[in-house]
């Protein structure tokens, strides 16, 4: 449950800030060329996050530690962007945040598909995918009613007022990652099913190679049935002596 929480509470107010970005940073003067920039920033940088985390995670298995410094630090990166907009940082500086947030946010959406499927095993990988899905975009939906509802767009005022309600609700969902433990229940199932596979294999293989070695002195008294002139222990011998 805190990673489906934690899930819905942080991809909804990102995905409401991509989907309201023109609207959103247009009151500071940010030209259509430089909101698309920033959109094509964070999806690039992303695709160097998402490799770089899954080998770390490959090679670690720490799916919650890493869960929550990532969410800790987008926290630092959105309240860094929420001060830049205030006070007027130059271009740059937002080209900077948006990049950490790409490395930073992508693989933390693929970590909680993941951990997410560790912690709910045995139940499926489609079906905890769909609801964590499921979960995030009713989030963002209510986030976007609210605010052209609510709060509106096109004055500086509302634009830092709907960041300070997306930056809250993710602070709220970075709350439930803090306390989600690293429970690999499917990790563990494979372990002891690999386990128990090759526990089978080996003594298949044993008792293959014994009875091997008994089919050839079986056929060793056969072809040999004395020895020294005696007749060689469990071998037949008939009346004629032969």
């Amino acid at each position: 449950m805190l990673v489906f929480f934690g899930f819905s509470m942080y991809y909804g107010p990102l995905a409401t800030l991509s989907s309201l970005l023109n609207f959103l940073f247009k009151p500071f003067s940010f030209t259509d060329m430089q909101i698309a920039i920033l959109g094509a920033v964070v999806i690039a940088s992303g695709l160097i996050g998402a490799v770089g985390f899954s080998c770390y995670i490959s090679r670690s298995n720490k799916f919650a530690a890493v869960l929550k410094s990532l969410s800790i630090v987008s926290i630092m990166l959105l309240s860094t962007g929420l001060v830049g907009l205030k006070f007027g940082f130059p271009f740059w500086s937002f080209i900077v945040i948006f990049s950490l947030l790409g490395i930073l946010v992508t693989p933390l959406y693929a970590l909680s598909y993941d951990l997410g499927c560790e912690t709910s095993f045995p139940v499926g990988e489609a079906q905890v995918t769909g609801i964590l899905n499921a979960g995030g975009n009713i989030f963002a939906f209510m986030l976007i009613l609210i605010i052209q509802t609510s709060i509106g767009f096109g004055t500086a005022e509302q634009s830092i007022t709907s960041f300070i309600v997306l930056l809250s609700i993710a602070i709220a969902g970075t709350v439930c990652f803090i306390f989600v433990k690293n429970i690999l229940l499917r990790m563990e199932a494979e372990r002891k099913h690999y386990e128990q596979d090759s526990g089978n294999s080996q003594e298949l293989a044993t008792v293959g190679i014994n009875g091997t070695s008994n089919q050839v002195l079986a056929n060793t008294a056969l072809e040999n049935p004395t020895e020294n002139g005696m007749p060689r222990a469990g071998s037949i011998v008939r009346e004629d002596g032969i």
